[in-house]
């Protein structure tokens, strides 16, 4: 994997762990989330997302919900 993708990757995991813990979520659902969605994917949706705010010369701050929010309905899918 390009260094790029690992960056990407590690940003992704960053934003979706601020985005899964919520204080007012119970604990148990919170559990369940995080166990369905750190299941050790590659994250390629989302860097898919981050590639093309680079490519629209765009900060990558503007794209992190977007690529949280393409992770997390992929990993819905598979559920």
């Amino acid at each position: 994997m390009t260094e790029s993708l690992k960056t990407y990757q590690r940003r992704v995991e960053q934003a979706l762990d601020r985005c899964l813990t919520k204080p007012h979520v119970p604990q148990d659902l919170q559990a369940a989330m995080r166990y369905s969605v750190f299941n050790g994917g590659k994250r390629i949706r989302p860097s898919l997302v981050y590639l093309a705010t680079t490519a629209l010369g765009q900060p990558l701050d503007l794209a992190d919900s977007s690529a949280c929010a393409i992770e997390l309905i992929h990993s819905y899918s598979l559920i």
